[in-house]
């Protein structure tokens, strides 16, 4: 039951995987765990608070946090005090800094009343992203409100949703980071057609698995010619991350967002998520093991006054 009292709120959100391979700016996954908790309480001026993991690499100026910025766009004349406690390190392709926009563009949303419509409030979510990625791009803050697996129209942010059948999703997340908008400079803006029928064709894939409920087709689409093959040699161990995924059963195995965390799918998930490691760890990489599933979107959660 959700519960909201007059003076604050708390929202969670989830951790997104964008682009799952082919789907570059379009494709985007809500997954169970980790997850970000914000609070946003009434106050006399906007500040930001941050705890939890990487709590320390955060600026808390709300003109340079994601969600210090929803806060200034949606409250021009009011101020909040925005409580930020991470579950989702920041830097590692999990959509961090996209789970505290729409965590806060939600709370905003329902603790002043503002009735904006779920589109509207992936808008306002993806303004604040700006200040992490350097432009809008909404394959995170979407599914991070809608929940499930969504498809997002380029350039207007139109979102269609599926809530796909449930299925073990293998993430490692290596103590390397990557900065959202580093990375996205490094992506080509011109292609060639084999790279688009390349792409076109294992997203097809990815989403007629996930309205199946084949786990094996979402593996198979896993596949990228555009960012991937760039990204990839940013992170040290990858390509024999993946190697290892894929030798040990993995049906697919790709870098989630802009990395460095490696996302794969297939029988076994803890057995390929251990081999990743493995890998990382002959780098002398340290990385952490998550099983986890597709989830929901933001929530409300009960607060005390």
């Amino acid at each position: 039951m959700e519960v909201i009292d007059i003076d604050r709120i708390t929202v969670k959100a989830p951790a997104t995987v964008a682009n799952m391979g082919p789907g570059y700016d379009v494709f985007g996954l809500a997954v169970r765990r980790p997850f970000d908790r914000v609070t946003v309480k009434k106050s006399s001026e906007t500040e930001i608070t941050i705890n939890g993991v990487g709590s320390g690499d955060i600026p808390t100026d709300p003109e340079h946090n994601t969600a210090g910025v929803v806060a200034q766009k949606m409250l021009p004349d009011q101020s909040v005090h925005i409580e930020l406690h991470k579950g989702i390190p920041p830097g590692s392709g999990l959509g961090s800094s996209a789970a505290s926009a729409a965590a806060t563009a939600v709370a905003i949303n329902k603790l002043f009343n503002l009735n904006h419509t779920t589109n509207e409030l992936i808008n306002i979510a993806a303004q604040g992203e700006e200040v992490a990625a350097g432009e809008t791009h909404s394959d995170n803050v979407g599914p991070a409100i809608t929940g499930g697996f969504c498809t997002i129209k380029p350039n207007n942010n139109q979102i269609n949703q599926i809530t796909p059948k449930p299925f073990k999703i293998t993430l490692v997340i290596p103590e390397h980071t990557s900065k959202t908008r580093e990375a996205r400079k490094q992506i080509p803006r011109k292609i060639t057609l084999n790279q688009a029928k390349q792409n076109i064709y294992h997203a097809s894939l990815i989403t007629q698995g996930i309205i199946e409920g084949d786990i094996e087709k979402i593996g198979q689409g896993m596949h990228d010619t555009i960012a991937e093959p760039i990204r990839a040699k940013t992170i040290p161990g990858y390509k024999n991350a993946k190697k290892q995924a894929l030798k040990t059963g993995a049906h697919g195995c790709t870098i989630s967002g802009s990395g460095p965390t490696t996302i794969a799918v297939g029988p076994n998930p803890k057995k390929i998520g251990k081999q990743i490691q493995k890998a990382y760890k002959q780098k002398n990489i340290n990385s952490k093991l998550i099983i986890t599933k597709p989830g929901k979107g933001t929530q409300t959660l009960k607060t005390k006054t």
